[in-house]
């Protein structure tokens, strides 16, 4: 789960966490410096959090947003949420992905956010390491964001996508800021829970601990 802005209209591949009902689950994050280097560890319980939240949020919006999708989300979802990383079959994931875009035209938008669960299952967002002025960079992306073209659209398509995705990034922005703080050490990330706490989470392994 890469720690990054956005880019552009058309890329909303951020983590995304969520504003839950449910009682907050704290975790603490490690954040090293070597040089002008910055890296940072999460333990399997946080990426299991943020991976819960990612498939949650974006499952519930966007089956609300596209009812005629229910049947092909259903069965999306159903390949992430297994109990091991060795139990996603990718091939048939990306497959159902594939289609779901399809259906819809290629829209960009749609096309990222149904993406946000499959790319973080497969850990593509994973940025363990990075520099002093990429976090600086971050940081600027991060508090323009809701002033772009890409928050716009974002907001008024899936709100709900981004309310979360703003809470998650003020989680970020912390780390950002001590990385250009140049202040290593441990730091509390409050994630919160999923909408469904009887479900098992997305399978993840660690961020950066291997």
């Amino acid at each position: 789960m890469k720690l990054h802005p956005l880019k552009s209209a058309a890329t909303v591949t951020a983590v995304v966490g969520l504003i839950s009902i449910m009682a907050p689950a704290v975790s603490a994050a490690e954040l090293g410096l070597q040089g002008t280097t910055c890296s940072v560890t999460l333990t399997d319980s946080e990426h299991a959090q943020l991976k819960r939240k990612l498939a949650d949020v974006t499952e519930k919006e966007l089956k609300a947003a596209h009812p005629e999708l229910r049947q092909q989300l259903d069965k999306y979802y159903s390949l992430l949420r297994v109990g091991t990383p060795a139990e996603l079959n990718v091939p048939e994931i990306i497959v159902a992905n594939y289609s779901l875009v399809a259906r819809k035209g290629h829209t960009p938008l749609f096309g990222e956010v149904v993406s946000l669960p499959m790319n973080a299952a497969f850990e593509t967002h994973i940025q363990p390491v990075f520099s002093q002025d990429a976090a600086s960079q971050a940081l600027v992306s991060i508090r323009d964001f809701p002033d772009t073209q890409a928050g716009g659209l974002l907001r008024s398509t899936y709100p709900q996508t981004y309310n979360a995705l703003m809470e998650v990034r003020a989680q970020e922005q912390r780390l950002y800021q001590a990385c250009v703080d140049a202040t290593p050490g441990e730091y509390t990330l409050d994630f919160g829970r999923g909408e469904n706490p009887d479900e098992g989470p997305l399978p993840g392994s660690s961020f950066g601990s291997s």
